[in-house]
């Protein structure tokens, strides 16, 4: 996979961060082989190759640290098996 560190790819679960000016960070989930991109601004990039599923998720926003996380990884993943039946 273009511009993923092969240790990202076949790595266990983890933060992997891809080289060059941009320092985007891959985290990786083994539940489906999927690994999302998240940008500076709460965008996502979702892929999860078992359920034949890309996500992406817009926004234009900087969210605070002490704000709770939304739980994106679960629902991009109830998506997809709800998608594949």
């Amino acid at each position: 996979m273009s511009g993923i560190p092969e240790a990202c790819v076949t790595g266990p679960a983890r933060i992997c961060r891809s080289p060059g000016p941009t320092r985007v960070a891959w985290f990786i989930t083994d539940l489906y082989g999927s690994f999302m991109a998240s940008g500076i601004h709460g965008q996502r990039l979702f892929v999860s190759p078992a359920l034949d599923l890309v996500v992406v998720h817009y926004a234009s926003q900087v969210v605070s640290p002490a704000v709770p996380q939304v739980p994106l990884v679960q629902a991009f993943l109830s998506v997809g098996k709800r998608l594949n039946g």
